[in-house]
């Protein structure tokens, strides 16, 4: 269909002999070919079911195909009050697009009223229509993420102990004490009880006397009956 004026494409009258034909309907398949069943009888034919047809490529306004019988009735109908194939009808096959069914009346033998009906299929095409191509989406190409290196972290050397030399103490001189001389004042009776003072704290004497003096001295304490105390440093 266009958007322009319609125009007849081809047109024409079958009549290839003196059989009359009549309740023609007419389909067209897939491929373009044109086919038309009709109703055929004469003062010597009984009605029968007759169809003819055209290919897309045949010249215009002719069923160059030419006729073929679908069912030859056996009788007429002589009422005059009756109609004839009210309901016959050419349709194509909508699976396959190339079988024309046709239906229309007959009569399997001479009477007023009492018709049949009879239906067949038949092609014009020799092989399968060609299918409408549909579009297929082209696919776009996904591009490939490239992969991130990630470092693999080295592991941090633990420091070796170096080990630190650890100087020889020096000796310290021990002073020779210098002798000291006791006063003693009266008789010589009692006793000499020592002890030492040393920087960190005191220690007792044997005797349970507590210490006297300053740090770093040794105290020497006269009991009894003698006097006098003399202090040595140590």
């Amino acid at each position: 269909m266009t958007s322009g004026p319609v125009t007849v494409y081809q047109q024409s009258t079958y009549q290839p002999d003196t059989t009359w034909r009549w309740m023609g309907s007419a389909a067209m398949d897939g491929q373009g070919n044109l086919a038309i069943g009709f109703s055929a009888s004469s003062s010597s034919i009984h009605p029968q079911l007759r169809y003819a047809g055209r290919l897309a490529t045949d010249p215009l306004n002719t069923l160059s195909q030419g006729e073929a019988h679908l069912y030859d009735g056996a009788g007429s109908q002589t009422g005059s009050g009756n109609r004839w194939g009210d309901y016959s009808s050419l349709t194509i096959d909508p699976v396959d697009d190339t079988t024309f069914w046709y239906t229309n009346e007959y009569y399997s033998s001479t009477t007023s009223y009492n018709w049949r009906t009879r239906i067949g299929s038949f092609k014009l095409a020799t092989g399968t229509p060609t299918p409408t191509p549909t579009a297929t989406a082209t696919p776009t190409t996904t591009p490939t993420a490239t992969p991130t290196v990630s470092p693999t972290p080295s592991p941090t050397p633990t420091p070796t102990a170096t080990p630190t030399s650890t100087p020889t103490p020096t000796p310290t001189a021990t002073p020779t004490p210098t002798p000291t001389q006791l006063i003693m004042n009266g008789a010589l009776e009692g006793s000499i009880s020592p002890w030492v003072l040393s920087g960190s704290g005191a220690f007792y004497t044997n005797n349970g006397n507590y210490p006297h003096g300053g740090t770093g001295y040794m105290y020497f304490g006269v009991n009894n009956n003698v006097t006098g105390q003399v202090y040595q440093t140590v």
